[in-house]
C-alpha cells in the first residue's frame, strides 16, 4: 500500500493507473484539487472525500485503492485530497509565505516560525492565529473559539488560511 506524502506523487499515481480526474478548482499555489470518476452510472451516486486533515494520509491512500476495489454499479466520485498543499507537510504550507522551506524538528518549532514572522491576530491558552504576507496560520483548537465577524478575522478575509495542528514530517 503506497502513502502518499506529496500531492504530486498522488496525482502521478492516479495518471498511471489510467484513470481520468477532473480539477474541481485550484488551491492558493495553483494545484488542482480534484475529482475521479469510476463505477458505473447507476443512481445515487458514491461520494468519498479524503485529505481534509493534511496529516492524514492513509485516508488519502484507501480512497486510491477504492478506486481499484470497489465493484459497484453505481457512480463514484472520490476527492482523494481536500487539501492538496497541506498534504505536502507543514514546510511547504510555511513557505507560500516565507519564501523557502522551514526547517521543522518539533512541534514547537511551528509556534516560534509563526511569531517571528508573523502578526498575530488572536492568541489564548494554546492557540494562536497569525497572517504571514497573504496566508493566515492558525496552531490548534481554533475550531469554535470565534464567532463570525470578529475584529480579529478581518485581515484574513479574502486570504487563503491553514490549520497547523501537529507537526508530522
Amino acid at each position: 500500500m503506497q502513502i502518499f506524502n506529496r500531492y504530486a506523487d498522488l496525482l502521478k499515481s492516479i495518471q498511471s493507473q489510467g484513470y481520468k480526474s477532473e480539477a474541481l478548482g485550484l488551491t492558493p499555489d495553483r494545484a488542482p484539487i480534484i475529482c475521479v470518476k469510476s463505477g458505473g452510472e447507476k443512481k445515487p451516486a458514491i461520494f468519498i472525500s479524503a485529505g481534509s486533515h493534511s496529516t492524514e494520509q492513509a485516508g488519502v491512500t484507501a480512497a486510491v485503492r477504492l478506486l481499484d476495489q470497489l465493484e459497484t454499479e453505481h457512480q463514484v466520485y472520490v476527492i482523494p485530497s481536500r487539501d492538496p498543499m497541506g498534504m505536502n507537510g507543514f514546510s511547504y504550507v510555511l513557505s507560500l509565505s516565507l519564501g523557502e522551506e522551514p526547517r521543522l524538528a518539533v512541534a514547537e518549532d511551528v509556534e516560534s516560525i509563526l511569531r517571528q514572522h508573523g502578526e498575530v491576530l488572536y492568541e489564548k491558552d494554546e492557540t494562536l492565529l497569525v497572517i504571514i504576507g497573504e496566508y493566515g496560520y492558525s496552531t490548534h483548537g481554533l475550531y469554535g473559539k470565534l464567532n463570525r465577524g470578529e475584529a480579529c478575522l478581518e485581515p484574513l478575509l479574502g486570504r487563503a488560511s491553514s490549520f497547523l495542528r501537529a507537526l508530522q514530517e
